[in-house]
C-alpha cells in the first residue's frame, strides 16, 4: 500500500527519486532567486492578519441579506484581496446588541521567511454564520485592511431586519 504525504508534511520520510530530481531541476532553474521546496521539507512560517478589503482603490465586496427569519442565521460572505500565498483563515465575529462586527482573517508568509509568492491577484471569500436572537435592525461591521500601506478599514454594509 503506497502512502501519500500533502505538500507542506512535516515527516521525515526520504524523498523519492522524482522528488528529488525536482526539488533539483527547481534549484537549477532559479539560481537561488526564488524559495524551492521538496515535499519533506518544513512547514513555512505563516502569521495571522486582517483580510486586504481595499487594494489600490478597489473595494472587495460584502453579500448581506436583507431581512431574516428570527433564529435562523444570517450569512455573511465578505470578499477580500490576497496574492499567489494568501490563504483563507477563520472569521470572527463580535456581536454587540443591534450591531454585529465581522473580522475576516488570512494566512501569510511570514516577513522573515524565505518565500517567493506568485504575483497574482486572487479574490477571497470569508463565509459567516450568525444567528441573532433579536428582533429588529442590525448592522453589520466589516473590518480588515487596506493595501499597499497596511492601515486599518472598515465598512458598514448593510442594516439586516431580523423577524
Amino acid at each position: 500500500m503506497r502512502r501519500t504525504v500533502s505538500r507542506w508534511s512535516t515527516s521525515r520520510r526520504r524523498p523519492s527519486r522524482l522528488l528529488t530530481s525536482a526539488a533539483l531541476a527547481c534549484v537549477v532553474a532559479t539560481l537561488s532567486l526564488t524559495a524551492c521546496s521538496d515535499d519533506a521539507g518544513l512547514v513555512p512560517q505563516t502569521v495571522l492578519q486582517p483580510a486586504s478589503l481595499v487594494f489600490y482603490g478597489d473595494s472587495a465586496d460584502v453579500t448581506v441579506p436583507d431581512t431574516v427569519v428570527l433564529g435562523l442565521p444570517i450569512l455573511v460572505a465578505a470578499r477580500s484581496f490576497g496574492d499567489g500565498c494568501t490563504g483563507v483563515s477563520q472569521t470572527g465575529v463580535v456581536v454587540r446588541g443591534a450591531r454585529i462586527d465581522v473580522h475576516p482573517t488570512v494566512t501569510a508568509p511570514h516577513p522573515a521567511a524565505d518565500i517567493v509568492c506568485p504575483a497574482i491577484l486572487r479574490v477571497l471569500t470569508h463565509p459567516a454564520s450568525i444567528t441573532y436572537n433579536r428582533e429588529g435592525p442590525v448592522t453589520i461591521v466589516v473590518h480588515g485592511r487596506r493595501d499597499p500601506d497596511g492601515g486599518a478599514v472598515s465598512f458598514t454594509r448593510r442594516t439586516v431586519v431580523v423577524r
